[in-house]
């Protein structure tokens, strides 16, 4: 990392050992957002709730607690030389914290769920799993709903 504010690199090593406490795994730049994924894999991602850079720690989290393989190719990182970045801290961490969280819940409720769905996919509309996680999907897009109109109101009462 070359150039990178200091004040952001504090905060982006922060926030990125609690994701990896929180989610017991090694990986060390959730917020990165240099990644590849196959095709496959974002087609098994709904419902995705990021419509910003906490994409980027949505995608990886789902990858990693749905059991899926990743690896891990070294990067450098240079700071931009012309122009400003768009991503503003203030106006992002409470989309972070959402997504963390979405993720986490998600992982602890329905891990067992989400092994039974990815084993019996050929069966789906008869599979009670596939029900559960349809019923939990509408839930979380509910939730969503609500969170995104609570950030718009936020953002006109300003």
């Amino acid at each position: 990392v070359i150039d990178y504010p200091m004040i952001k690199l504090v905060l982006n090593r922060i926030a990125n050992n609690f994701i990896r406490l929180l989610f017991l795994i090694k990986y060390n730049d959730i917020t990165n957002a240099f990644k590849a994924y196959k095709k496959e894999l974002l087609l098994n991602f709904n419902p995705i709730v990021s419509k910003h850079f906490n994409i980027n720690a949505e995608l990886a989290l789902k990858a990693i607690s749905r059991g899926y393989k990743y690896k891990v190719v070294p990067i450098s990182w240079f700071n931009r030389k012309k122009n400003i970045s768009k991503f503003k801290i203030k106006e992002m961490q409470n989309r972070y914290i959402f997504t963390i969280f979405y993720v986490w819940i998600e992982k602890i409720l329905l891990q067992k769920d989400l092994k039974k769905y990815e084993m019996d996919e050929n069966s789906m509309s008869k599979n009670h799993t596939c029900k559960k996680l349809q019923k939990m999907n509408v839930c979380c897009l509910k939730l969503l709903e609500t969170y995104r109109e609570y950030t718009d109101k936020i953002k006109n009462t300003k």
